[in-house]
Order: structure tokens, then sequence, then C-alpha cells
């Protein structure tokens, strides 16, 4: 699981949109002080800084908020609500803009959230990925709903404090939901809402008070990582997270409260997912920068009763905290009108290398998200002013017209700068055989084609800077990979990819021991030969077309098969030779004859394991002994008293490679 992102801490709260995260609270009834130990923006272990921080570039100060390169956002949100506690069973569907019940309330408000003034403040948020850029879609609509009556238990942890044995966890809560009806949504904000008699260890209805919401991530049942956020009923803690307490603008305190920290929630977890995508140089999200910032005194009407509302959703007022617009850095209640759309009038110098930087200028270069050079969109740039932009010729980028894409729309250039091709390097490919090919390295963009050790693969796909992806030919020989762009062709891969083997050819038959060598088409890395069972290592290394191997002891007849790392080869017929049997000596050398004495002799010699047959010359009934081995041989057999005495014998082994004699000779007494 992900490190949390945000945690809420009224202790220090700014007022307006001058941005001073420090300055006091104005507004009369609002939080006088703090329950959090250290007094800071989110308190103790406040997991916004801790976690985004490790992103920052600007490590110290705050700084305004910043898009981080490689991030990613939430660009067509949508919410699943889960009422956790003792909701009524009707919370899902209560959506009154007129009753005072906490469901209604909350209800009406994530219903009109998605479409409303306040929310299109997130659609000033993007994201520059896969050399595409994306906004925040200013919608959000309520795709699932489900009431969970605290069947995870009325106590739960947080990754906050030191988790109590046995007790489960917010996260838990998600899991069951997404269990049990709800959809696995890879955009949705999967809502946990907890009623007041749940106490959430590090909430501030807990001992170890922190926080009045925070959202995170975690990894769904079936591994789709989802975002989640958790906001409760501060009950009788209404000073830590509550803008007003006395009176509110709906007459429910605590209802009204968790409506501004679910605001506040659900739009860091837009745009800062998973803590590495919008955030200052404190790791402060968007939420943060405006927390408990309600707007001017123009912006707040009190209404008779003495509340305060600054904000309408479905007919309903609330008093929420402020957003902050994007590159504007001001904390507003609603989106500013959006600029002009941006033109470009020229850039200099019209030549120039991937890696120099270039100046643009133009008109209404204002909440601008990435510049394209030559294809490439890079999301680093510097704004020098209203009509100039500075910004590096990113990598991969190729001779082509200028863009800058604002929030009103992208403007092209009318020429195109000239940018001297680079020859494309590949630095790795995955996998090292199948298809298809993932080959990554530089200045690859407008690859014109690859090939697989001289034979044409198929680019698929739009090659990008870094990446490009290949179909290998169906016929090829195992080899490195080259790439071929307008800047020409690089140089080989370090690394081999491997076809499969083709047919393979070996000698007819071999012994064992012997070398031999068999050749066929693709056998370059081979790892083993494999003889009927056994396994055998090349005695050298494997070419494309030749490797020589010895046949392993124990090897039987039948067929062989090559290993490399595309696969097995088809199989070839081979014949193991044994080699012929031999005697060197036996012992005892006589034997007595008696019809009934069993004479045991032991031959030693060579290859005698398998004999099949031994005979003794003139004897009958010579029997072999199990438990032989290659160089012994083990037989039995009674000389009758019709043999003559002082006769001499012989004894012949007999194995499937042939038979042999002995020299010496067996005396019969």
């Amino acid at each position: 699981m992900a490190t949390s992102q945000a945690a809420e801490n009224p202790s220090q709260n700014s007022n307006g949109p001058s941005q001073q995260e420090d300055a006091p609270w104005t507004f009369a009834g609002a939080p006088g002080g703090s329950p959090f130990a250290n007094g800071g923006h989110h308190g103790v272990e406040y997991p916004t800084r801790e976690r985004s921080a490790s992103f920052a570039t600007t490590a110290g100060g705050t700084g305004n908020i910043v898009y981080h390169a490689n991030g990613g956002i939430i660009s067509a949100p949508k919410l699943f609500v889960i009422w956790y506690g003792s909701w009524a069973s009707t919370a899902c569907a209560d959506m009154s803009s007129t009753t005072s019940t906490g469901p209604s309330i909350i209800g009406n408000m994530l219903n009109a959230f998605g479409s409303s003034a306040w929310n299109s403040i997130d659609k000033s948020y993007y994201q520059v990925l896969n050399n595409t850029v994306s906004y925040v879609a200013p919608t959000m609509p309520v795709a699932g709903c489900m009431v969970n009556p605290s069947l995870q238990g009325t106590t739960l942890n947080t990754p906050f404090v030191t988790a109590t044995a046995g007790l489960k966890s917010i996260n838990d809560v998600v899991t069951y939901g997404l269990n049990n009806g709800l959809t696995t949504d890879i955009n949705g904000i999967y809502l946990v809402l907890t009623s007041s008699d749940v106490v959430v260890n590090g909430f501030v209805n807990s001992t170890s008070s922190r926080f009045c919401g925070y959202h995170d991530n975690l990894v769904a049942p079936n591994t789709t990582n989802v975002k989640f956020a958790m906001v409760g009923d501060a009950g009788t803690h209404l000073a830590s997270c509550a803008g007003q307490t006395a009176f509110s603008p709906n007459s429910n305190p605590s209802a009204d409260a968790m409506a501004s920290v679910i605001a506040h929630e659900i739009v860091e977890t837009v745009t800062d997912p998973l803590g590495n995508t919008w955030y200052d140089g404190a790791g402060w999200e968007n939420g943060d920068k405006c927390a408990w910032d309600f707007g001017t005194t123009a912006d707040v009407t009190i209404l008779s009763s003495g509340a305060k509302q600054n904000t309408v959703f479905g007919g309903r007022g609330y008093l929420i905290q402020q957003n902050l617009e994007a590159n504007t850095s001001t904390c507003l209640l609603q989106a500013s009108a959006l600029p002009s759309a941006p033109t470009i009038t020229s850039f200099t110098p019209t030549t120039s290398a991937v890696g120099s930087t270039i100046t643009i200028t133009g008109t209404n270069f204002m909440q601008v998200s990435a510049v394209g050079i030559g294809g490439v969109l890079t999301p680093t740039f510097t704004v020098t002013g209203t009509n100039s932009i500075s910004v590096r010729i990113p990598t991969g980028a190729v001779s082509g017209p200028v863009t800058v894409r604002t929030i009103s729309g992208t403007a092209t250039s009318a020429t195109s700068i000239t940018i001297p091709l680079s020859t494309p390097t590949i630095t790795s490919f995955t996998p090292t055989f199948g298809s298809p090919v993932t080959i990554t390295g530089t200045n690859l963009l407008g690859a014109t084609g690859v090939s697989f050790n001289g034979a044409a693969g198929t680019i698929t796909g739009t090659p990008t800077a870094t990446s490009l992806t290949a179909t290998p030919p169906s016929l090829g020989t195992s080899g490195k990979i080259t790439v071929t762009t307008p800047g020409g062709t690089s140089a080989a891969s370090t690394a081999i990819y491997y076809f499969p083997a083709g047919v393979i050819t070996a000698p007819a038959s071999a012994a064992v021991g012997a070398t031999i060598t068999i050749t066929g088409t693709n056998l370059l890395g081979a790892t083993k030969v494999n003889f009927g069972g056994v396994s055998a290592t090349p005695a050298t290394t494997a070419t494309l077309t030749s490797l020589t191997v010895k046949v392993p002891t124990g090897a039987t007849s039948g067929t062989i098969t090559v290993t490399t790392p595309a696969g097995i080869s088809p199989s070839a017929s081979f014949a193991v030779v044994l080699p012929a049997p031999t005697i060197t000596s036996f012992t005892p050398s006589s034997g007595t004859r008696n019809a009934t004495t069993v004479n045991t002799v032991t031959i030693t010699g060579s290859n005698l394991l398998g004999a099949t047959s031994v005979t003794l010359t003139g004897v009958s009934g010579v029997t072999i002994k199990s438990g032989g081995t290659a160089t012994s041989l083990a037989v039995t057999f009674t000389l009758p008293l019709t043999l003559a005495t002082s006769t001499t014998a012989t004894f012949t082994v007999v194995t499937p490679a042939g038979s042999v004699t002995s020299t010496g000779s067996f005396s019969i007494k």
C-alpha cells in the first residue's frame, strides 16, 4: 500500500488568495485552538508532506504548486460512496436539498459536486504522459454507493498511528466495497464516510487525533490500483474540523464540516492521486494550499441564523474551503474565465540541436501545460512573460512545427524548426524471444525499419523517442537487432534476440563418450542436448548453425533434441553405439565337482553392464547375479560329477554390444 497523501488540520489557516499559509483565521467562530501536538499545517505525521516531499524538486520552501513531470491525474473521475457505520439504510438515496440530516446534506452535495462552479477549478490541472496532454474533466458523476453498517468493526486503523492488532482498517472497508457490489474503476474515487460512533485511529475522534480526512490508494482484489479518501463525522470535535461550530448553513454543523473536508480531499485525490503530480516544494497539494480559506468577506454570505455560506451545490448552501487554481496559484470558489487561445509569432534559433534552448514568442502564453517541438511534448519550460517561453529541445525531437498548449487551445508555428537528425541507439529489448518485442533506446521517433539479424521485422504502433514495438519476421536467424530512422541505423544491440531452432541433423550413431557435431538453424545460445531423457551440456559455445556435445553416460538410442533460449528444437534420430565388453580376470580360478555345491565366480573387465548371458565351457545353468556393474559381474553355477577331473574351461560374456571369451582358463577339480 502506498503511503497516504493528505491529512487536514485546521490549526493554521489562511484567508483569501494571498497564499499566506500561516496567516491567522479572521472569521468569527473559526477553530480557535488545535488539538494537534505540533500545531503544524496537518498535525503530527501529516502524510502529504511525508509522501510528496520525496518527489519535490525544491526542498525547504513552499512556493507555487506545480506539475511534476511523469505524474498522473484522474482525468475523468467518478465517485463511489461508502457510508460506513450507523447511517440510515437510505443514505445512498437521500439527496434532499431541504432536510437537515447528514446523508441528505452530503448526498445533495456529492450529486451536484461534479458539475459545480467550485469543481470547475480542477479543470486547470493536467498531465503530460505518452506525448499527450490531458486535463481534468469538469464532471464527476456518482457511479456507485453502498451502506456498510460497521461490518469491519466500530474501531478502525489508519496508516498514521501504530496499528492495533486485530482491528480492520479503512483499506479493509474499501476492499469490502469492491468485493460486494462496487465496480473496480481505475478512474474511481472511493469515498469512505464514517459515522460519529465509529472511532478511526488517527482521526480527531480518537485518542491519537491527527486529521479530519485523508486520501490514499491501494491494490484492489483484481490487482487494479484504486484511489480512496476517508472523511469522518467529527461529532464533538467540531473545533478541529469545522469552519463554524455554533451555526452552519444547513443547521447541522457536523455534516456541513464533513462537506468542506470532502471537497478538499476529492480535489487532492484527483490532482495528486499517487503523491507525485501536483504539489509545492513542501509537499502541499491544492487543497492544502487553501485549507480553511473560505474566501474574502465579500465571498461569504451571512444568513439570518448567523451561519455563513460561500457556495451553492444543487440549490443548497455550504461553507466550503476554497480550491487552488493551477498556474494562477489563486484560491478561488469558481474557475477564472479562460484566457484567449495562444498564438506563436516566431521562435529562435530556427535551427538547433536536441538539448539546446530556444525562445518562443507569441501571445497569451498563460496557463501553459506543454510545449511541443518536432512531435515531442515536454512539460518542462519557463514562461518568461505572457508573450515568451524558454524551452530546451527534448530528446527525440525531429524537425517540425513548434506548438504551445494551454487550457484554451494549441498554437502551432507557421514554420518548422530544423533539428539535425541523431542516430538511434538501442539500450535494451524485451522479451529476448517471442512477439511482440519492445525496444527501448534513444532517437527512435520516426523509426522506419527494424531488423533481426538482418531479417526485416514490422513496426507496430507509433514509435516514441525512447520506445517502439515490433513484430519479428516469421522466419529469421537469431542475432542482434538494429533500428533505422531518418537519422540513420543504430549499432546492433548488445543482446541477442533468439528465434526457435529449426530442423537439426546429427550423426546416425556414436558411442557413449564420443563427441558429435549437431547442425541446424538458430542453435545460438543452446543450453543442453537431450539424449532420450539424459541431458548433456554442449562442449563448445553453439553458433547459429552448429554445436558439439559428448554423448553422456546412460544415453539410449532414440531421438535427440536441442534446447535454446527460444525453446526446444524438433527431434532427430540417433543410435547409441555401446562398446564391446572385455574380461581381464575372474576369481576364484577353479571349482570342485559336486552336484550340491554352488560355485560363485566374479568376472572383472569393462562394459559388462547390461550383460544378457554368461557361459562356461561344458557347464550348463550358469546364472548372472543381480547388481552387476560396468566392471564387475558375478555368476553362479554347479559342477556335476559327470565332468572329467582336471578339465579346464573358459567364460564367455554376451552384451548388446557383442561377446567376449576369457583368455584364462577355469579349472574343474
